[in-house]
């Protein structure tokens, strides 16, 4: 085992892929577990355990700080990695370390005297802070290296959702606890925060183990400046991400964004404990829904980042959590626990602020899902691999300096207004209220800051709306995760539905399964891109019309025909001179329905052809197209043309085109006429009244050519 643990120290190059598999699933559950540890050790936990040491709003605005000024130490932990390696073993320990700190604050109420418990819980916190942020853009780097650049979206989308799982589960099982040991007088409450930081170390612990089973991977190029000694190298390894025009973007952005979230973060929990008097339970159960919402969404997130790109699908995440702020203004205290409670009388009263917190808690747990798993993929995406490690640390530097500020300044604003008279209706109430809005407006501003920042690949924010807006998402999602997965029968279904709502969004899904090991799966994907009609299937659908061995090049030609494209019109034209004869109708089947001048020409020299099939569907083809133009030919083709089913065709196609002629004619002289048109509007009305009345049907005599002349 030591052996074992050994070798898995050593970063290596290159891992075979079922070791990256491995791994990413231990950094799944790593995920998972390190979690649960946070879920205890912070947030509402956190808050109450601090309000009940006694921090004022200020000191609850220093608590968020401090990790944010703790991001600084990165810069340093970032250099020494990279100069001297060892990643692995500065990520693994500087995290269990910095968790199991925690495990010194329960005993805090215990073994100290009052006058010391925020000052020795503030210490023990910068502590913890300091050394979980040595490891964070290491670990960052890390895992960058092991998942695949076109996978990261879908990989810490589902991360991110099995970590959402647990800690929704966990925070509610928390809130259960401190609310029954405290209320039920089962035990005191600082014995009962003790024990929730008792357990959590338990999970700090099996984040560490999962953690170190995991293998290194040694970054391919090694940051320029790092490795070589001197004040010169290091200044030209810190300042590489702030000479980044691109990327100094990027850095302000989350920077701004830090700010919105840091100036109010905390006293969200704090207005829900003083103002609104929830308790732990009732916090927990609320903020399970954002839970809910964020797991629902999270996949989806993860596989629209890796189609569209990171930036569309970030603004529109970022557009959400803006609206979250406004809603708390709404919310007002009342005097029961529950969504609703019944009177003596029988009434119903419903929890309208409870509601409303649910309401924007699925916004925001939809949304802050969103901009957490494209904010992160978009700053390594944008980091050059071989210094990845350094612009990850400048990043969180400057989000530490601004996110530690941004706390302090909503507990100095909080703390400033105490004393201020508001009045008792309206938006803004209390001083909580003021600082809520100063978040909505930093998210705002985010949001501006977002436009200049170019991601390579990724689309625009409009097109990506006008895709979502062309489609149902969740359907269409449900769908496309079927198409890759499962039995024929289930991925045949799964393309059936898609071609029938027609989504745009799983075009490239559809490409893929052009090449599924199944036939009917095949043509059924083919089906669908026709009845969705997006450019974008033509040439994959090309390939297939020219590659006989893909079983498919009847579908494609059909499929080709519904898209319409004229790129597609040199490979169907081949397609309908060429064998076998099943491809050629079915290309010229295709090539009616292409508006393009040049098809009536290709379709009038082949309906020449020796062979009647051919002969006959480029014939109906033609009348397909409803092309003036081609009267002429068409009647020279009746004239020669011996086949009783195609004279037919024939002859009922120009018999319709005539009388489109005498009818246009017809509103052409009644528009000459005057003012007169308007009031009668057309010469065929009195026959349009007439139903019942039928024009006579000329008898043709058949099969002579000569007497079809004679008529």
């Amino acid at each position: 085992m030591d052996k074992q643990s050994d070798a898995s120290d050593v970063a290596i190059t290159e891992l075979p892929r079922q070791e990256v598999q491995r791994a990413l699933r231990l950094w799944t559950w790593e995920g998972s577990a390190a979690t649960i540890w946070g879920t205890f050790c912070g947030g509402a936990f956190q808050t109450g355990f601090a309000l009940y040491l006694g921090c004022s709003e200020f000191i609850i605005g220093a608590l968020a700080a401090i990790p944010a000024f703790a991001g600084l130490l990165q810069l340093f932990s970032s250099y020494y990695a990279q100069r001297y390696g060892n990643r692995k073993q500065i990520v693994i320990w500087s995290g269990v370390l910095g968790r199991l700190l925690w495990l010194p604050m329960l005993l805090i109420p215990f073994v100290l005297p009052k006058s010391l418990w925020v000052g020795v819980f503030l210490l023990l916190t910068v502590l913890s802070s300091a050394l979980l942020n040595i490891g964070g853009p290491l670990w960052t780097a890390w895992i960058s290296d092991l998942v695949p650049k076109d996978y990261r979206g879908r990989y810490f989308g589902r991360r991110n959702m099995y970590a959402g799982f647990v800690g929704m589960v966990a925070s509610i099982l928390g809130g259960l606890f401190i609310d029954h040991a405290t209320k039920q007088a089962t035990m005191s409450q600082p014995l009962a925060f003790g024990a929730l930081f008792g357990v959590a170390g338990v999970f700090a612990l099996c984040s560490f183990f999962l953690g170190s089973r995991s293998p290194d991977v040694a970054p391919s190029v090694s940051a320029a400046g790092a490795s070589a000694p001197g004040p010169k190298a290091a200044l030209r390894y810190y300042s590489a991400p702030f000479r980044d025009r691109n990327f100094r973007r990027i850095m302000l952005y989350n920077a701004i964004l830090a700010a919105a979230t840091g100036i109010a973060g905390q006293f969200f929990t704090v207005y829900q404990i003083k103002y609104l008097h929830f308790d732990y339970t009732v916090m927990q159960l609320l903020g399970a829904v954002a839970s809910i919402a964020g797991l629902g969404v999270m996949p989806l997130w993860g596989y629209l980042a890796d189609k569209y790109g990171n930036k569309p699908i970030l603004a529109i995440c970022n557009v959400l959590v803006i609206i979250a702020p406004f809603l708390w203004l709404v919310t007002v205290p009342d005097s029961f626990p529950g969504l609703w409670t019944v009177t003596h009388g029988g009434h119903v009263i419903v929890s309208f602020s409870k509601i409303d917190i649910c309401v924007l808690n699925l916004i925001a747990g939809a949304s802050w899902a969103g901009v957490g798993l494209t904010q992160f993929n978009m700053m390594i995406g944008l980091a050059p691999p071989e210094q990845r490690t350094v612009y990850v640390s400048a990043v969180s530097a400057t989000t530490g300096i601004i996110g530690g500020i941004a706390p302090l300044l909503g507990g100095a604003m909080i703390t400033a207004m105490a004393e201020t008279h508001f009045p008792a209706t309206g938006m803004v109430r209390n001083s909580y209220h003021i600082v809520f809005l100063a978040s909505a407006l930093f998210r705002a501003v985010a949001l501006l800051l977002l436009q200049p920042i170019r991601e390579e690949g990724s689309n625009s924010t409009r097109y990506v709306i006008d895709q979502l807006r062309a489609t149902k998402p969740i359907a269409s999602f449900r769908n496309i995760s079927r198409l890759s997965k499962g039995s024929v029968a289930s991925r045949q279904a799964a393309a059936e539905q898609l071609a029938t709502i027609r989504t745009p969004v799983a075009v490239e899904e559809l490409v893929r399964a052009l090449d599924d090991v199944s036939l009917r799966v095949r043509e059924e994907a083919a089906r669908a891109l026709g009845e969705i009609g997006d450019e974008r299937a033509v040439t994959p659908l090309v390939v297939k019309l020219t590659d006989p061995s893909s079983g498919i090049t009847n579908a494609a030609a059909t499929a080709l025909g519904k898209i319409g494209s004229s790129h597609a019109l040199p490979s169907l034209a081949a397609a309908a001179q060429l064998g076998p004869l099943s491809r050629q109708l079915a290309a010229l089947e295709a090539l009616g329905r292409i508006d393009d001048d040049r098809v009536s020409g290709l379709l009038i020299s082949l309906a020449s052809s020796n062979d009647a099939s051919v002969r006959s569907t480029a014939i109906r083809a033609l009348i397909e197209r409803e092309d003036p133009s081609a009267g002429n030919a068409m009647a020279v083709i009746l004239d020669r043309e011996t086949d009783p089913a195609t004279v037919t065709t024939l002859a009922d196609a120009l018999g319709r085109a005539r009388t489109r002629r005498e009818h246009r004619g017809a509103w052409a002289a009644a528009a000459r006429s005057g003012p007169d048109f308007h009031t009668d509007r057309s010469p065929f009305r009195n026959q349009r009244r007439r139903k019942h009345c039928r024009r006579p049907r000329l008898a043709l005599p058949l099969p002579g050519p000569g007497s079809l002349r004679a008529r």
